[in-house]
Protein backbone atom coordinates (compact mmCIF):
# COMPACT_ATOMS: atom_id res chain seq x y z
CA UNK A 1 0.00 0.00 0.00
CA UNK A 2 3.04 2.38 0.66
CA UNK A 3 4.23 2.22 -2.82
CA UNK A 4 0.68 2.51 -4.47
CA UNK A 5 0.05 5.82 -2.23
CA UNK A 6 3.66 7.52 -3.14
CA UNK A 7 2.71 6.09 -7.04
CA UNK A 8 -0.75 7.78 -6.42
CA UNK A 9 0.75 11.21 -4.83
CA UNK A 10 3.76 11.08 -7.72
CA UNK A 11 1.08 11.06 -10.72
CA UNK A 12 -1.63 13.86 -9.08
CA UNK A 13 1.38 15.95 -8.68
CA UNK A 14 2.54 15.55 -12.41
CA UNK A 15 -0.58 15.79 -13.74
CA UNK A 16 -1.97 19.00 -11.22
CA UNK A 17 0.58 20.74 -10.23
CA UNK A 18 4.35 20.25 -11.88
CA UNK A 19 2.75 22.41 -14.35
CA UNK A 20 1.68 25.52 -12.05
CA UNK A 21 5.56 25.10 -11.32
CA UNK A 22 4.95 24.09 -7.83
CA UNK A 23 8.06 21.69 -6.07
CA UNK A 24 7.79 18.29 -4.67
CA UNK A 25 9.61 16.94 -2.20
CA UNK A 26 8.62 13.96 -0.50
CA UNK A 27 5.00 14.39 0.92
CA UNK A 28 5.01 18.38 0.36
CA UNK A 29 4.21 20.36 -2.86
CA UNK A 30 5.21 23.52 -2.54
CA UNK A 31 4.40 26.51 -4.79
CA UNK A 32 7.26 29.79 -4.18
CA UNK A 33 6.18 32.81 -5.46
CA UNK A 34 8.64 36.00 -6.71
CA UNK A 35 7.53 38.06 -3.97
CA UNK A 36 8.25 35.87 -1.09
CA UNK A 37 4.67 33.99 -0.39
CA UNK A 38 4.83 30.43 0.21
CA UNK A 39 2.48 27.57 -0.50
CA UNK A 40 2.31 24.06 0.51
CA UNK A 41 0.44 20.85 0.57
CA UNK A 42 1.47 18.12 3.03
CA UNK A 43 0.20 14.32 3.03
CA UNK A 44 0.53 13.80 7.12
CA UNK A 45 0.57 9.61 7.26
CA UNK A 46 -1.14 8.62 10.38
CA UNK A 47 1.10 6.88 12.75
CA UNK A 48 -1.16 3.83 12.96
CA UNK A 49 -0.85 2.83 9.30
CA UNK A 50 -0.14 -0.88 8.34
CA UNK A 51 1.52 -2.64 5.69
CA UNK A 52 -2.43 -3.28 4.25
CA UNK A 53 -3.46 0.39 5.32
CA UNK A 54 -2.36 3.86 4.50
CA UNK A 55 -4.15 6.72 6.02
CA UNK A 56 -3.69 10.20 5.87
CA UNK A 57 -4.33 13.67 6.29
CA UNK A 58 -4.21 16.38 3.99
CA UNK A 59 -2.86 19.77 5.39
CA UNK A 60 -1.87 23.57 3.47
CA UNK A 61 -0.50 26.59 4.60
CA UNK A 62 0.86 30.26 3.83
CA UNK A 63 4.14 30.84 4.42
CA UNK A 64 6.14 33.99 4.65
CA UNK A 65 9.42 35.24 6.24
CA UNK A 66 11.11 38.65 6.08
CA UNK A 67 12.65 39.53 2.67
CA UNK A 68 11.36 38.63 -0.44
CA UNK A 69 13.06 34.66 -0.64
CA UNK A 70 12.30 32.62 1.86
CA UNK A 71 13.52 28.55 3.15
CA UNK A 72 12.61 26.63 0.47
CA UNK A 73 12.40 23.43 2.10
CA UNK A 74 9.57 24.97 5.18
CA UNK A 75 7.44 22.76 6.64
CA UNK A 76 3.79 22.81 6.71
CA UNK A 77 3.99 23.21 10.46
CA UNK A 78 6.15 26.61 10.08
CA UNK A 79 2.95 28.30 8.31
CA UNK A 80 2.04 31.25 9.61
CA UNK A 81 -1.87 29.44 8.45
CA UNK A 82 -2.51 26.02 8.48
CA UNK A 83 -5.81 24.36 7.76
CA UNK A 84 -6.46 20.70 7.03
CA UNK A 85 -8.96 20.09 4.08
CA UNK A 86 -12.71 18.89 4.92
CA UNK A 87 -13.67 17.05 2.11
CA UNK A 88 -15.24 13.44 3.59
CA UNK A 89 -14.38 14.51 7.02
CA UNK A 90 -10.83 15.05 6.22
CA UNK A 91 -9.76 11.32 6.34
CA UNK A 92 -8.49 9.74 3.74
CA UNK A 93 -8.00 5.58 4.00
CA UNK A 94 -6.33 3.43 0.71
CA UNK A 95 -6.62 -0.47 1.14
CA UNK A 96 -6.67 -3.12 -0.65
CA UNK A 97 -9.98 -2.80 -1.29
CA UNK A 98 -10.05 0.66 -3.04
CA UNK A 99 -10.84 1.32 -6.14
CA UNK A 100 -8.03 3.49 -7.02
CA UNK A 101 -9.89 5.52 -9.94
CA UNK A 102 -12.31 6.37 -7.08
CA UNK A 103 -10.10 7.54 -4.71
CA UNK A 104 -8.27 9.32 -7.00
CA UNK A 105 -10.84 11.49 -7.53
CA UNK A 106 -11.56 11.61 -4.18
CA UNK A 107 -7.86 12.84 -3.30
CA UNK A 108 -8.25 15.25 -6.08
CA UNK A 109 -11.72 17.09 -4.47
CA UNK A 110 -9.88 17.41 -1.03
CA UNK A 111 -6.57 18.77 -3.12
CA UNK A 112 -8.99 21.59 -5.02
CA UNK A 113 -10.55 22.37 -1.65
CA UNK A 114 -7.02 23.27 -0.75
CA UNK A 115 -5.60 24.91 -3.69
CA UNK A 116 -9.25 26.73 -4.10
CA UNK A 117 -8.41 28.37 -0.89
CA UNK A 118 -4.45 28.89 -1.47
CA UNK A 119 -5.33 30.86 -4.95
CA UNK A 120 -7.62 33.70 -2.84
CA UNK A 121 -4.07 34.72 -1.38
CA UNK A 122 -1.32 35.52 -4.46
CA UNK A 123 1.11 37.53 -2.63
CA UNK A 124 2.97 38.47 0.25
CA UNK A 125 1.43 41.86 0.77
CA UNK A 126 -2.05 39.81 0.77
CA UNK A 127 -0.81 37.56 2.96
CA UNK A 128 0.32 40.34 5.44
CA UNK A 129 -3.03 42.10 5.16
CA UNK A 130 -5.39 38.92 5.19
CA UNK A 131 -3.54 38.85 9.24
CA UNK A 132 -3.76 42.33 9.81
CA UNK A 133 -7.07 42.69 9.41
CA UNK A 134 -8.28 39.18 10.73
CA UNK A 135 -9.55 37.80 7.33
CA UNK A 136 -7.36 35.12 7.63
CA UNK A 137 -8.15 33.33 11.08
CA UNK A 138 -12.00 32.91 9.58
CA UNK A 139 -10.32 30.11 7.64
CA UNK A 140 -8.64 28.00 10.39
CA UNK A 141 -9.47 26.88 13.78
CA UNK A 142 -5.56 27.04 14.18
CA UNK A 143 -4.70 30.04 16.19
CA UNK A 144 -2.89 32.05 12.93
CA UNK A 145 -1.84 35.14 15.57
CA UNK A 146 0.20 33.36 18.01
CA UNK A 147 3.59 34.80 18.88
CA UNK A 148 5.86 34.05 16.35
CA UNK A 149 3.16 35.20 13.34
CA UNK A 150 2.98 38.94 15.73
CA UNK A 151 6.96 38.90 16.11
CA UNK A 152 7.56 38.31 11.93
CA UNK A 153 4.71 40.93 11.40
CA UNK A 154 6.96 43.34 14.38
CA UNK A 155 9.88 42.08 12.00
CA UNK A 156 8.58 43.21 9.02
CA UNK A 157 7.96 46.79 10.23
CA UNK A 158 3.64 46.20 11.41
CA UNK A 159 4.18 47.07 15.02
CA UNK A 160 2.45 49.74 15.47
CA UNK A 161 -0.37 47.73 13.30
CA UNK A 162 -0.01 45.12 15.96
CA UNK A 163 0.21 46.59 18.91
CA UNK A 164 -3.26 46.53 20.33
CA UNK A 165 -3.43 43.02 19.64
CA UNK A 166 -0.42 42.24 21.28
CA UNK A 167 -0.91 44.22 24.14
CA UNK A 168 -4.42 42.77 24.80
CA UNK A 169 -2.83 39.58 24.47
CA UNK A 170 -0.02 40.05 27.55
CA UNK A 171 -1.80 37.60 29.49
CA UNK A 172 -1.09 34.74 27.52
CA UNK A 173 2.79 35.05 28.78
CA UNK A 174 6.05 36.72 28.96
CA UNK A 175 6.55 36.21 24.92
CA UNK A 176 3.86 38.71 24.35
CA UNK A 177 4.37 40.46 27.10
CA UNK A 178 8.07 41.38 26.48
CA UNK A 179 6.73 41.94 22.42
CA UNK A 180 4.32 44.33 23.92
CA UNK A 181 7.69 46.16 25.94
CA UNK A 182 9.84 45.98 22.44
CA UNK A 183 6.94 47.56 20.68
CA UNK A 184 6.41 49.86 23.14
CA UNK A 185 9.85 51.25 23.37
CA UNK A 186 10.31 51.34 19.04
CA UNK A 187 7.29 53.81 19.04
CA UNK A 188 9.44 55.66 22.21
CA UNK A 189 12.23 56.44 19.84
CA UNK A 190 10.37 57.47 16.35
CA UNK A 191 8.26 60.01 18.72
Amino acid sequence: MQELFKKLLSDIFNELFKPLKWKKQGSNYRYISDNGLGKIINFQKSKWNTQDEVTFYINYGLYIEVGNSINKTFKEYDCQFRNRTSYLNGIYTLTPETDIEEFRKIIITALREATAFLNTINSKDEFIKSLLNGEIQKHTNDIVMHYYTCKLLYDLGFYREIYDYVKAERWRGEYFESLTELIEQKMKTEV
